[in-house]
């Protein structure tokens, strides 16, 4: 639900399969997806993009500790 409030367009079951499928081939990892789009990026990724960076980037290290392939690896509500 974070993501599609950073990314309305992934809202869209197409866009969000869309999405699962380019994380998977850089193999789950946020920031490698990032440098693969960011030069093509639409002006709606990069808005959410400038979202997550605001203050400091902290969007965007709380997105990249919630994605991650292995549940053990997530950030729990515990943590924060």
């Amino acid at each position: 639900m974070f993501l599609q409030m950073a990314f309305p367009s992934l809202r869209k079951d197409s866009a969000l399969i869309q999405f699962n499928r380019q994380l998977k081939r850089c193999d789950y990892d946020l920031v490698v997806w990032r440098k693969s789009v960011e030069a093509r990026a639409s002006p709606e990724l990069r808005r959410g993009f400038e979202l997550l960076d605001l203050d400091g980037g902290i969007g965007w290290e709380l997105l990249t500790s919630m994605v991650r392939y292995k549940a053990r690896q997530r950030i729990s509500a515990k943590e924060l």
